[in-house]
């Protein structure tokens, strides 16, 4: 929780100063570049965590790494976290960066978990009901959980809309558990 409300301050001074400068599209397009390459990149997220590598190195790293592919305030906001050695939060602060951007813009990410990938006519028809209700600006996530046993899950901010089979079975086994029905012969 403190990592959250640390990277939240973060986020937001950035993010404050990109709208001051009307930067924000190009801060949160590098921030996602940068959660992206924290995702595939092991050594990268060792080199972050790492208490041995001194932060100096980190900046010059990160310099050589970002330098001529992100824009300047981010780069030295990067540099800055390291110099105050709260590198090991930059995947959270990325994070932060790019949802203060989503809000901002009014767009909505939603997830949705299905027991299998969504055929295209079914994403479309979601697609287009989710626009209903949410506006235009909806980003669709696709997740795949075969548990679910078939149905999907909906997932945005903190709601979450389950129509899901797995959980079916699990109030039917409640039900069936709880049953008051008692025979008398």
């Amino acid at each position: 929780m403190k990592e959250i409300q640390l990277a939240r301050r973060y986020a937001l001074a950035l993010f404050t100063v990109a709208r001051e400068t009307n930067l924000t599209s190009e801060v949160a397009a590098d921030f996602e570049q940068l959660l992206k390459v924290i995702a595939e990149n092991r050594d990268f997220r060792v080199m972050l965590q790492s208490p041995v590598i001194p932060s100096h190195k980190k900046k010059a790293i990160m310099t050589a790494l970002f330098g001529s592919h992100i824009h300047d305030i981010s780069l030295r906001f990067m540099n800055l976290l390291a110099h105050n050695g709260r590198e090991k939060y930059l995947n959270v602060v990325a994070g932060q960066v790019v949802e203060l951007y989503r809000e901002f813009m009014g767009i909505v990410r939603i997830t949705v978990v299905s027991a299998q990938p969504l055929n295209p006519s079914n994403r479309q028809e979601l697609v287009a009901k989710l626009r209903q209700v949410f506006g235009d600006r909806t980003e669709l996530l696709e997740k795949t959980e075969p548990s679910l046993l078939g149905g999907f899950v909906l997932e945005w901010g903190d709601q979450r809309y389950d129509a899901s089979l797995l959980k079916e079975v699990k109030e039917l086994r409640k039900e069936f558990e709880e049953n008051l029905y008692v025979r008398q012969f």
